[in-house]
């Protein structure tokens, strides 16, 4: 089983890329939440839960997996399906985190979306996209493409 799992090793540093920035983003609605609105922090967590997972769906299909063989105009929904588990266990470790007192909002919000993270990889490496996975030369030039249809800056004539 795990010379099977070795295979997978680049797909998962690629995927903690994509994570990596869904996580930033996740924590940063939360805390602006937070301290903006005065939201408590169950409500902040769903708020980064809706922006992230559709940064993590964009940057998951155009980077760090494979499309299914047969394609699904539905992905989006998928990712938000799978998600809302991981959510689940996010929160959970959140929650147990703050209401024991082991540790304060933002560290525990980080260690249930680590924990979180893991739910999420496998939900889209063997559910959601295709299970051959993606090596580092692949999502490289994938996130290359990402920004090579963008826009020249305008030079000023001025100059």
């Amino acid at each position: 089983m795990f010379s099977r799992l070795r295979g997978y090793w680049q797909s998962v540093v690629v995927y903690a890329g994509v994570g990596g920035v869904a996580a930033l983003v996740e924590w940063s609605v939360f805390y602006l939440t937070i301290s903006a609105f005065g939201a408590p922090y169950l409500v902040a967590a769903v708020a980064g839960f809706i922006i992230a997972t559709w940064v993590n769906w964009f940057f998951s299909r155009k980077v760090a997996f494979l499309p299914s063989p047969g394609g699904s105009p539905h992905d989006l929904l998928k990712i938000y399906m799978a998600s809302s588990f991981a959510l689940a266990v996010n929160l959970a470790v959140m929650t147990a985190l703050i209401e024991s007192g082991v540790a304060g909002l933002l560290p525990a919000k980080i260690a249930g979306t680590g924990v979180g993270f893991f739910f999420n990889y496998a939900l889209r490496q063997f559910v959601i996209y295709s299970r051959t996975p993606i090596t580092f030369s692949q999502g490289a030039k994938r996130a290359k493409g990402l920004l090579k249809d963008q826009p020249k800056p305008a030079t000023s004539d001025r100059d």
